[in-house]
């Protein structure tokens, strides 16, 4: 195990290395990367156990795996498996949380190396889920559904924070940059471009999801998306805001409109024609795409203290507290052991948030009882998906009034 944790160490070291020559990045943020990695191998084959579980396991059943016969083998070796490989993460981030807590150098070598042994440690994990009966992962199911939703609510206010910087990153290269006309051109121009794709989404989704009889229900919903993205982007371009954009509203609109589609293919209506294999697959990848930009944006996400910001922007500085002081890319210093250990805990935290709400986003929240060819659709999952469109709402119309309510208070 010590001359794995050192191969991988010494290999990683050495590519790290060129990394942060060319892209100007830290050891912590390619430790980050390293994890974000073993997640999107997860989602990938989960996706496959999703679509092909039952044949790729049915040849290992004869090792004794549980319950993997009879009525329930579709079920243990389909769906069920998305269930063992996400509570596989859960308990390796719980054991790399627990590594974390202590602090010092040793803490540091194994969050930053081992990767070898880490990956050894998944896949000896995933095996051993097997042989756990498939009650308990009926209760798993259950407890995810309830848990996810706080990954829900920190993947919006993450989103809106991203979307807050990117527009403050473009604004500043506007007013410093000698080439003050070509940001200007790209500030208006993606502007334009997410609203396109916004309007264009809304168009295909009265064609797909309103076109059966007694769908007036999805076409209140699809209109009240189309309205509120309307409402708030107009307010956010008035003198009432003061840290309004068209930027930032275009890129929380998308993901509204983004909620609204997700939302109208999981519902089990007759009005929904995204019911075959093709459409839940790129349901999911939607999904997933959405979750790694928070991930990406959480990675390699640089904390730079400002005298005044949007609202949001502080309740994203309390969610994402173990981010580095802006001095990413400075080299591993002994005396960087002694760091507050909490950093690298809630990190983990996230990525134990990210492992179970992977498994509700490959099942439509738990809705799947059938392995093979799609999941199942449900008004639960469908609902889920349009109260965080909601929320997503308020809290950036929030995160726009709230200077001008709260006068007297500080969000700096």
């Amino acid at each position: 195990m010590g001359a794995l944790c050192c191969a991988g160490e010494a290999c990683c070291s050495c590519l790290c290395g060129c990394c942060m020559r060319c892209c100007s990045t830290s050891h912590k943020q390619h430790m980050r990367l390293g994890y974000l990695v073993i997640m999107i191998l997860a989602a990938f084959f989960g996706m496959i156990f999703l679509y092909f579980g039952d044949e790729m396991m049915t040849p290992w059943t004869k090792f004794g795996f549980a319950d993997c016969s009879g009525t329930d083998k579709s079920i243990c070796l389909g769906v069920q498996t998305i269930y063992r490989e996400s509570f596989t993460l859960v308990l390796f981030y719980i054991i790399m949380l627990g590594l974390s807590i202590p602090g010092g150098r040793m803490s540091a070598i194994i969050n930053q190396g081992c990767w070898l042994m880490k990956g050894l440690i998944i896949t000896v994990l995933f095996i051993i889920t097997f042989f756990i009966d498939n009650a308990f992962f009926d209760i798993y199911r259950e407890i995810s559904r309830y848990v996810s939703v706080a990954f829900l609510v920190m993947q919006i206010i993450v989103i809106i924070d991203f979307a807050y910087t990117w527009n403050e990153t473009w604004l500043e290269n506007y007013e410093n940059s000698s080439e003050s006309g070509y940001w200007s051109f790209c500030l208006f121009f993606f502007s334009g471009l997410m609203w396109i794709v916004a309007l264009t989404t809304i168009v295909l989704s009265y064609y797909w999801f309103t076109t059966d009889s007694g769908c007036e229900l999805n076409i209140f919903l699809i209109s009240l998306t189309l309205a509120l993205g309307i409402i708030f982007t107009g307010l956010s371009l008035t003198g009432m805001v003061e840290h309004g954009s068209l930027l930032t509203s275009s890129a929380v609109n998308l993901y509204c409109v983004y909620l609204c589609l997700i939302g109208m293919a999981s519902s089990s209506s007759s009005c929904n024609s995204w019911n075959d294999k093709a459409s839940t697959a790129i349901t999911i990848v939607l999904g997933l795409f959405a979750a790694l930009i928070m991930l990406l944006y959480v990675t390699f996400r640089k904390r730079e203290a400002k005298d005044e910001q949007a609202p949001i922007r502080g309740v994203a500085e309390a969610v994402l507290a173990e981010e580095d002081d802006g001095n990413e890319a400075a080299p591993y210093k002994e005396e960087d052991d002694n760091e507050s250990p909490s950093k690298m805990v809630f990190f983990h935290l996230l990525m134990i948030l990210t492992s179970i709400y992977f498994a509700m986003l490959l099942t439509n929240w738990g809705a799947a009882h059938t392995g093979g060819a799609s999941y199942d659709h449900n008004e639960g999952s469908m609902w889920v998906n349009f109260s965080a469109l909601w929320f997503t709402v308020l809290l950036y119309i929030w995160s726009l009034l709230a200077p001008k309510i709260c006068s007297g208070r500080d969000f700096s």
